[in-house]
């Protein structure tokens, strides 16, 4: 019996890095802005890299339209910053994140004490 659970949980485990890597669509980019499509959320978002050479990436959830210029940056968060848009989106995504953390997390636990377990009792 507990080697059906360990069974089960390996493949689960592997199911959980296919959709991990299913996740994100990467689409075109340029010097400022890199686009990627979050699938599980149904969502684009746009990866903001302020200055060359810089490790400060913003990512901004596109509400409307699918392009973000330098000049329409700030007019464009300031819009949504007052709607309370970019907050629902970034909360949605985070859930679906922390769901997905959760269910590896213990995933990888149960493997773990699935094993642990079947160690001792052969040691027995």
């Amino acid at each position: 019996m507990k080697f059906k659970i360990l069974l089960i949980s390996i493949l689960t485990l592997g199911i959980l890095v296919v959709a991990w890597n299913y996740r994100w669509e990467y689409r075109e980019s340029d010097e400022v802005f890199s686009y990627k499509y979050d699938r599980w959320a149904k969502q684009l978002w746009a990866e903001f890299t302020p200055e060359i050479g810089s490790n400060d990436i913003i990512d901004i959830p596109l509400v409307y339209g699918d392009k973000l210029t330098t000049k329409g940056l700030e007019p464009y968060l300031m819009k949504m910053g007052v709607s309370g848009e970019i907050v629902k989106l970034w909360v949605h995504r985070t859930r679906l994140s922390d769901a997905y953390t959760g269910v590896l997390i213990a995933n990888i636990a149960m493997i773990v004490l699935i094993s642990l377990n079947i160690i001792i009792r052969k040691k027995r």
